[in-house]
């Protein structure tokens, strides 16, 4: 999953790993987690952005984005992320 100043990287190294990759005011690239895992980094990610910056995020299973609301919370973060890990990309 990914998250994204309006705009993946990182490697899995064995079960159960976690690895992600922060690139200045630009992404933030998250592996090998739950979108619970990674709700309160995401946060901390949007706190480095400019107030009022457009912001995306994505998994890597599929195709799509959403739009993560300006000051959207951890409950929120995690439902966009369940949204997208549960989507049916097979046509």
């Amino acid at each position: 999953m990914s998250v994204g100043a309006v705009g993946a990287g990182g490697a899995r190294r064995g079960p159960g790993t976690r690895h992600g990759s922060y690139f200045d005011h630009s992404h933030l690239i998250l592996r090998g987690g739950s979108p619970g895992l990674w709700a309160d980094t995401i946060i901390w990610f949007l706190g480095l952005l400019p107030a009022g910056t457009p912001t995306v995020t994505m998994v890597e299973t599929g195709p799509d984005s959403i739009s993560v609301p300006p000051g959207a919370g951890r409950q929120e973060i995690q439902e966009l992320l369940d949204t997208l890990l549960n989507a049916d990309y097979s046509g």
